[in-house]
């Protein structure tokens, strides 16, 4: 059975009847694929970053190893760093990004310990920076773990993310936007478009393949500027447990209100 949860064979094009045949099993699937894209996105972003610290960490080893065998090392940590960062991006998993973290720490224990062993010298300052940017990564990373290991962080079916992927695409392109149940909103500076449906509400962000899927009462927003003639409000929104920072124009925060104070069941 396909892990979609979807009950017909070929389902509709309009977001809003395609969601609407979607199983309890196929509509959890949904709501946990926006964690797993989320991480995966982290991931990404951050192990190419990874790549260009661990080709200079070689190059820092290069620099160093015509001292002695002892200099050796950070030239294989610099190879160890590129290559699972590759790892990472190409095949993220939970252990992949707890071994991130465990090499970052011990790379950036390593790199603060290097002026200390050929004291200082004009490389110094950068090598010690380097030490330090790969401390703070190992404590993102183990965050990034933890969050990985709550959510059973693992590779989706195909299915799962082919409708992922179908349901975003389509709330992109919907074009009766003057209904009550559409809304835009920036979160973090990056527009979302949402409907509100009877029992659930899906935001689907701007060009980015983004997708939440969240039921009707773990949705809120509490603005922080109370003037109601404002054009924008800024505020907290949570979904899922999920807290961000959010900005809503004046007609969606009316429709977003209605819909939340409203009787449907």
């Amino acid at each position: 059975m396909p892990p979609s949860g979807t009950n017909i064979a070929n389902p509709p094009s309009d977001p809003r009847l395609r969601i609407s045949t979607l199983t309890p099993s196929g509509l959890n699937t949904l709501k946990t694929l926006y964690q797993y894209q989320s991480i995966k996105q982290k991931i990404t972003t951050t192990g190419w970053l990874n790549v260009f610290l661990g080709a200079f960490t070689i190059w820092l080893g290069s620099f160093l190893v015509s001292r002695d065998i002892f200099a050796v090392f950070h030239l294989l940590i610099g190879c160890l760093i590129v290559g699972v960062s590759l790892w990472a991006i190409i095949a993220p998993s939970a252990r992949v990004i707890l071994l991130d973290s465990v090499i970052f720490a011990v790379c950036g224990i390593w790199n603060i310990l290097i002026p200390i062993r050929y004291g200082f010298h004009s490389l110094s300052p950068i090598i010690l920076f380097l030490g330090l940017l790969q401390l703070w990564w190992t404590f993102q990373y183990y965050k990034l773990y933890k969050d990985a290991v709550q959510m059973s962080f693992a590779k989706p079916s195909s299915e799962a993310m082919n409708l992922y992927n179908q349901i975003w695409s389509e709330i992109g392109k919907i074009s009766d936007r003057d209904k009550k149940d559409y809304i835009e909103l920036k979160m973090r500076g990056k527009l979302w478009r949402g409907l509100l449906l009877p029992k659930l509400a899906v935001f689907a962000a701007h060009r980015r393949k983004m997708l939440i899927v969240s039921d009707r009462a773990n949705v809120s927003f509490i603005p922080n500027n109370s003037n109601f003639g404002s054009r924008v409000f800024q505020g907290r929104f949570t979904f899922n447990a999920i807290v961000s920072p959010a900005v809503f124009p004046r007609p969606s925060l009316e429709r977003f209100t209605h819909w939340k104070e409203s009787d449907q069941t």
